[in-house]
């Protein structure tokens, strides 16, 4: 009679860890990722994409999202 109380007692423990386990998988996969810091994005003069604030380049009170961008509009 123990020896099956040991088993239910070790089979009710291992279901509740692969329980929680799962939940900890799906809690991670189903909410999204925040970011850490909030980014402006700016329009390219040259191209028109949007880009990174951080990423920018200036050039005669112009931004510019490459130095091709850049470039080409200053062969204009």
């Amino acid at each position: 009679m123990l020896k099956y109380l040991i088993y239910i007692s070790a089979g009710y423990l291992i279901f509740k860890v692969i329980k929680n386990g799962v939940y900890l998988v799906l809690e991670n996969i189903q909410k999204p990722k925040e970011l850490k810091e909030t980014t402006e994005l700016v329009q390219c003069d040259q191209c028109g994409s949007y880009f990174k604030e951080s990423s920018l380049l200036h050039h005669n009170g112009k931004v510019f999202c490459s130095e091709i961008c850049k470039q080409e509009f200053s062969k204009k």
